[in-house]
Formats: C-alpha cells, structure tokens, sequence
C-alpha cells in the first residue's frame, strides 16, 4: 500500500508522529520531559514565557540531535524576539496614549 498522492500534508500530524517516534532522545538531565505539549494555531498569541521554553527545548534538541534540527532553533529564536518587540511597542503605545490623554484630554470625541 502505497502514500496517497492527493492527501494534504497535515503538519500538526506530522508533528505528532515526529514527537511520538523521537520522544526517547528528547530527554533532559536524564529523564523524560514529561510536560503536555501545546501545538498552537496560526492565530494563536503565544505568551513569551513559551517562546522562552521553546528557544531552551530547541536548543536541546539540536544539541541531542544534530545540526539538521538548527532551523528549529533559529525559527523559536525569531518568535521570541519578535514578540519581545511587539510588546515593548505596545508598551511605548501605551505610554504615549496615556500621556497624551491626561496632557490635552480626551482627544477622542464621540
């Protein structure tokens, strides 16, 4: 039996599998990572803490597995700094609009 040819490719699927298979090299300080696993959406907002975790586990992994796995990492390591940035705008958005509503007022008028 062959692979179907007209079957989407379902990454979280195979991500799954790949976690399933490997889940016995993935291993820190000699035991198990036991920690559910959260697989999120396109739209999803991942809180930084999990990029963190992420930027750890994929440096774990490829220091277990190999540089074929570096993409893993360098892509987690964007993640998070691009979330860093978009929190310190936020943050500096925020400074602004509240600075400017008790300088000049509302601004806004209904």
């Amino acid at each position: 039996m062959g692979i179907e040819m007209n079957r989407e490719w379902d990454a979280n699927e195979a991500l799954r599998k790949w976690l399933a298979k490997n889940s016995e090299m993935l291993r820190s300080n000699g035991r198990q990572c036991v920690e559910p696993i959260r697989i999120y959406e396109r739209d999803d907002i991942i809180p930084i803490a999990e990029l963190e975790l992420a930027v750890v586990k994929s440096a774990r992994i490829v220091q277990q597995l190999g540089l074929p796995y570096i993409g893993i990492f360098e892509r987690a390591e964007r993640e998070l700094f691009a979330a860093r940035d978009k929190l310190q705008t936020m943050e500096r958005i925020s400074h602004i609009a509240y600075r400017s509503f008790h300088l000049e007022g509302n601004l806004i008028e209904p």
